[in-house]
């Protein structure tokens, strides 16, 4: 599971409000959200796959460039659909291909 930093993330007056799509904001606190869990279930397919070490490494690159473009208030489009076609030629399963097809579908 992965969880945002919000240290760093102002929030105006704190009375809630939404950051991008994904994360809503009560008081200073973030909710995970389905992209949250999403990312999770894709991290625990990748550490369960009989794969590379390079296409280990890879998969964390793609991830981290997901979490990072999340957290952006406009995330660059372009970047989440590179992350997410370099997933899904890590692990070639239709469940897989599913789960990053639902990440792309909240930026694309």
């Amino acid at each position: 599971m992965f969880k945002i930093d919000l240290k760093n993330v102002n929030f105006g007056d704190n009375r809630g409000g939404s950051i991008g799509d994904n994360f809503t904001v009560y008081n200073g606190r973030s909710e995970l959200s389905e992209l949250s869990q999403l990312l999770s279930q894709i991290q625990s397919v990748i550490a369960q796959a009989n794969i590379t070490a390079k296409q280990r490494e890879d998969a964390d690159r793609y991830i981290t460039i997901i979490k990072e473009e999340a957290q952006q208030g406009n995330p660059r489009k372009k970047f989440i659909e590179n992350a997410c076609n370099g997933l899904k030629k890590i692990v070639s399963s239709q469940g897989f291909w599913n789960l990053v097809d639902r990440i792309s579908s909240h930026f694309l």
